[in-house]
């Protein structure tokens, strides 16, 4: 029996792990094996938490070769923070899938440069579904498609480390009009 695959993108603050906590929930928590990566440092390290303050015991995992143990025999395996995982995760989850796994992913599909976000693109390509989610922008309140970094109250540098871990003191939710360019051209 193939199992099947439901990707969950979009930027900070539109809903994405609220999403996943309601894609898995009619399948009862002891049936889902919760899995975040361990880059993820804002809250508890076994805990997947939203931003609404929705929160699931999860498995922080190191490598992906860990994750069909951290999986287990669990028939619904929701992943967190799908962008913090390298590319051997696409190969891992046709795997899981191939095995009758239903898989529950979310990440960022875009960096706060605008660009394709780590695995993610790759991820969509093999989805059986995917949902694009959208926040509400912080300047205007019109819907934002974006995630722009901030480094002392200004736009971060395009030279900045793509991985920063942060909140809302970090990173805003942006519209294309109130998003910043700052730099390099960006990619539409």
């Amino acid at each position: 029996m193939r199992g099947h695959l439901e990707l969950i993108t979009g930027p900070m603050y539109s809903g994405k792990t609220d999403r996943l906590l309601d894609a898995v929930e009619t399948f009862g928590r002891g049936n889902v094996a919760f899995i975040k990566p361990h880059l993820d440092t804002r809250h508890a390290p076994r805990l997947l938490v939203s931003h609404g303050g929705r929160f699931a015991a999860a498995r922080p995992v190191m490598g992906l070769d860990r994750l069909l143990d951290v999986a287990g025999r669990s028939p619904v395996i929701a992943i967190d923070e799908l962008q913090f995982f390298d590319e051997a995760v696409v190969t891992q989850l046709q795997a899981l899938r191939a095995h009758g796994r239903r898989i529950v992913a979310a990440g960022l599909d875009l960096d706060f440069m605008r660009r394709p976000f780590g695995v993610v693109p790759r991820v969509a390509e093999i989805a059986d579904s995917h949902t694009r989610l959208r926040a509400v922008c912080d300047r205007c309140g019109r819907p934002a498609d974006f995630t722009q970094r901030l480094a002392g109250g200004r736009p971060a540098s395009p030279g900045d480390s793509v991985v920063k871990i942060g909140g809302s003191t970090v990173y805003k939710a942006r519209c294309g009009d109130c998003y910043e360019h700052v730099g390099a051209a960006v990619l539409v």
